[in-house]
C-alpha cells in the first residue's frame, strides 16, 4: 500500500499581500518546516505539498534548486494538490467563505490563473530560475499536480466549521454569539484570510480563530481528496487535532527518537549546506533498505505500543536475514550460478556463497538504511 503524508506545513498560504513578502517571511521561520519536509521522504512514499499559487513549490525550488528539485519530482516522492482559491472571511454578513480573484483580459495572477500559466508565472519570476528551467519545472509539475476548486461559497468546509463550533461548549464559549457570519472586528467591505505565519496569541479575535478552524479543516479535506494517510501541519489547531488522532504514536516523533539513538546528524542542515545533496538522499531513500526501513516504522507506529525505542534496540538484537529461508534459496541460486561459470573449491563456494547472500540481504533491511543514513550526513 502507498504511503502518503499532506505536508500542511510547507503550504505558503495565499493572502492580499506581496507573495515576496510571504516568500520571505516563510524562509525566516522556515527550517524545522524543511526538516518535517525530508523527514517525511524518508517515512513516507509521496509527500503531498498542498499549494493554491504555487509559492509552495517555488520555495522548494528557491531553497534545494532546479535539478535537486526536478529529481524529486522525476523520482515520483513528491506531488502536489492544489485549491483553485482560498479561504476567506467577508464583511456584511458574508461569513467564511471560498474565494478567488477574477482575471483580468491582459492576463492573471498566479492563485486564479490557469495551472500551466501559474506555474511557470512563480517559477520565472525567480531569481534562480531562467526561462528555460521555468519551463522544464512547469512541465515537470504538471503531471504531479491535482486541483480542487474551492468555489465562490464553499459549503461544505463552512458548513463543517459551523457545524463543529456550535455542536461544542468550549468552542462556543469562544465566540460571542450564535451568528458566526457576523463575527466583530470587519467593516462591511472588508475581506480577511487566514494569517499561516503568524503565532496564536490570547487576545486573538474571532475571526481569527475561524479561519485557523477552516484552514486546518481544509488541510484535513486535502488530505482525504489525496488520499494521505497522515497530515504533518503548523496550524496550532491542527497540531492539537493530529495529536488527538495519533494519541497513540507519531512517524515524525518515531523518527526524531530513532536519530536520537543511532546518532544520526541534522538532515536538514546536511541537505542546506549543499543542495545537490538531495539526489543523494533520495538514492538512498528509493533503494530496497529505504523501502524495508519505510515498512518497518509504519509498522512500529500502528502497533499499539508504538514503541520506536524499544523496536530499534530489537531490530538491533535481530538475528541475520541470511538464516531465514528466503536467504537459503537466494544461496542455492548463487552457488548453483557460479559453479556453473567458474568451478571452485567448496570451502571457497561456501565463503563466497555467504558473503553474496549476507551482502544481498542486509542492503535491503532497514537496519541498513539507519546505518547508511547515519553515515551519510557525517
Amino acid at each position: 500500500m502507498t504511503t502518503r503524508i499532506l505536508a500542511g506545513d510547507m503550504w505558503v498560504v495565499y493572502n492580499f499581500g506581496d507573495p515576496n513578502t510571504r516568500y520571505q517571511n516563510f524562509l525566516s521561520i522556515g527550517k524545522p518546516r524543511f526538516e518535517r519536509f525530508l523527514d517525511s521522504l524518508l517515512l513516507y512514499d509521496e509527500v503531498i505539498v498542498p499549494t493554491d499559487d504555487f509559492l509552495s513549490v517555488a520555495v522548494l525550488v528557491g531553497v534545494m534548486g532546479v535539478e535537486p528539485i526536478l529529481a524529486l519530482a522525476e523520482s515520483g516522492s513528491l506531488q502536489i494538490v492544489r485549491t483553485k482559491g482560498f479561504l476567506a472571511y467577508v464583511g456584511n454578513g458574508g461569513g467564511l467563505l471560498g474565494s478567488n480573484i477574477a482575471r483580468c483580459s491582459k492576463g492573471g495572477i498566479p492563485i486564479s490563473s490557469h495551472m500551466d500559466e501559474a506555474i511557470f508565472e512563480i517559477m520565472s519570476g525567480m531569481n534562480n530560475v531562467d526561462q528555460k528551467a521555468a519551463q522544464r519545472l512547469t512541465d515537470a509539475f504538471i503531471p504531479l499536480t491535482r486541483e480542487r476548486a474551492l468555489s465562490v461559497d464553499d459549503k461544505i468546509i463552512r458548513a463543517e466549521i459551523y457545524h463543529d463550533i456550535l455542536e461544542s461548549d468550549t468552542l462556543r464559549a469562544a465566540f460571542s454569539g450564535t451568528d458566526l457570519a457576523r463575527l466583530p472586528g470587519i467593516s462591511p467591505k472588508e475581506v480577511r484570510t487566514y494569517d499561516a505565519l503568524s503565532e496564536t496569541t490570547d487576545d486573538e479575535d474571532q475571526i481569527s480563530l475561524i479561519l485557523r478552524l477552516a484552514q486546518a479543516t481544509l488541510e484535513i479535506h486535502l488530505a482525504t481528496y489525496a488520499d494521505c494517510r497522515d497530515v504533518s501541519t503548523s496550524n496550532p489547531i491542527g497540531q492539537l487535532l493530529k495529536a488527538k488522532q495519533q494519541a497513540a504514536g507519531s512517524l515524525h516523533s518515531g523518527i526524531f527518537t530513532l536519530k536520537e539513538l543511532a546518532d544520526i546528524p541534522s538532515t536538514v542542515d546536511w541537505v542546506l549546506e549543499d543542495s545537490q545533496r538531495l539526489k543523494k538522499l533520495l538514492k538512498l531513500r528509493e533503494s530496497s533498505a529505504g523501502r524495508a526501513f519505510r515498512n518497518w516504522i509504519h509498522d512500529v507506529v500502528d502497533d499499539k505500543d508504538g514503541d520506536v525505542a524499544k523496536a530499534y534496540v530489537s531490530l538491533l538484537r535481530s538475528e541475520p536475514a541470511t538464516t531465514s529461508l528466503p536467504a537459503r534459496i537466494m544461496r542455492f541460486l548463487v552457488t548453483s550460478g557460479w559453479a556453473a561459470c567458474e568451478p571452485i573449491s567448496g570451502t571457497a563456494l561456501s565463503v563466497v556463497d555467504g558473503f553474496i547472500a549476507d551482502k544481498f540481504l542486509a542492503s535491503r533491511s532497514p537496519k541498513f538504511f539507519i546505518d547508511r543514513l547515519a553515515r551519510l550526513s557525517k
